[in-house]
């Protein structure tokens, strides 16, 4: 019997020599597409996945297990770049918006925008200051 060139399945786990899963290729609950791998001690260091919005992300982990880093496209292909402190909260964001617009914006330790710099369209950089409800406190352009 030749060789398969195709494999069929809803799941693939990939294991080590001791048994222990060290990936995983599935479709999830959502009906979307994610790739899993796993440290040796069986935490998730990487995750590949397609959002419920049909959109990529990929997220790193640390080992513990905590999402520190996530890559995303937004609607119109707009990417982003979260890095996320210790205990999980965004920290800092840096992105493109649809019309491929920069901006780095700063978060506090509950994931609230204090400060964000962006360059427009029209070339023009600008500096927003927030306070801890979100409301402007300064605004340089």
């Amino acid at each position: 019997m030749g060789k398969q060139k195709i494999v069929t399945a809803e799941g693939f786990r990939l294991v080590d020599e001791n048994g222990k899963m060290r990936g995983a290729l599935a479709i999830r609950k959502n009906g979307e597409p994610a790739l899993g791998l796993y440290g040796k001690d069986g935490a998730r260091r990487v995750i590949v996945a397609v959002r419920d919005d049909g959109n990529p992300a990929i997220g790193l982990f640390d080992k513990k297990g905590g999402e520190r880093i996530k890559l995303m496209l937004g609607d119109g292909g707009a990417p982003s770049a979260r890095l996320n402190a210790k205990d999980g909260s965004a920290r800092v964001e840096i992105a493109l918006d649809g019309h491929g617009d920069p901006s780095v914006t700063l978060m506090d330790k509950k994931g609230r925008s204090m400060a964000r710099i962006m360059v427009s369209g029209d070339q023009k950089a600008a500096l927003t200051f927030y306070d801890g409800d979100g409301k402007v406190k300064a605004h340089i352009a």
